[in-house]
């Protein structure tokens, strides 16, 4: 669905994968301060979202969607 492509990390050359909840709202900046991680815990894999940098106290979080954002809908 082109729409939803707009909301998914790249995971492997095979495969990837949508965040949920809060994972989904971050905005996009070439200078992000957070940084998606795939790992495992107790056994089963996941997906974190991890501060880079010091983020202060009501400072908005950022990252980076990639080379191809803005997204074109159309791609294919």
């Amino acid at each position: 669905c082109p729409t939803l492509e707009k909301y998914v990390f790249g995971y492997d050359k095979k495969h990837s994968v949508m965040a949920l909840g809060l994972g989904s709202l971050f905005n996009h900046s070439e200078e992000p301060n957070v940084a998606a991680w795939h790992g495992y815990k107790d056994d089963r894999e996941i997906m974190e979202f991890r501060t880079i940098c010091q983020v202060k106290k009501g400072q908005q979080l950022f990252i980076d969607y990639g080379k191809n954002y803005p997204f074109d809908v159309n791609m294919k």
